[in-house]
């Protein structure tokens, strides 16, 4: 049990690290910023491992001679997942800059998905 809340908080110290090092110049983000930030990084973190996840049974599949699960298919739906929550961490930030990463990641996820 120590080890997992020992793992549990090495890992957040990480997002805070990553979430913190993204500020640049020497404006100070507001509280609510900073911590819908760390919260994006945890949940876009979760997309990015079941992505490879479903890659990963994909190449099981096709390795043990089953049909093909239109893995394209899921990874264009999770990439809209992960738009829609760039989407939304948009309406903390101050200004409208925050808006082009997540429209680009929809455009992918479209034409991923038939």
């Amino acid at each position: 049990m120590q080890k997992l809340r020992g793992f549990v908080v090495g890992l957040w110290r990480l997002v805070c690290e990553l979430a913190d090092a993204d500020v640049v110049g020497a404006t100070a983000e507001p509280a609510v910023t900073t911590w819908t930030k760390r919260f994006k990084y945890i949940l876009q973190g979760m997309i990015g491992v079941s992505i490879m996840a479903m890659v990963l049974i994909q190449v099981v599949y096709v390795v043990l001679g089953y049909n093909d699960i239109f893995i394209l298919t899921w990874v264009g739906k999770a990439l809209i997942f992960s738009a829609a929550i760039d989407l939304a961490y948009m309406l903390f930030t101050p200004g409208p800059d925050e808006a082009i990463d997540p429209v680009i990641v929809a455009m992918a996820a479209t034409v991923l998905i038939p």
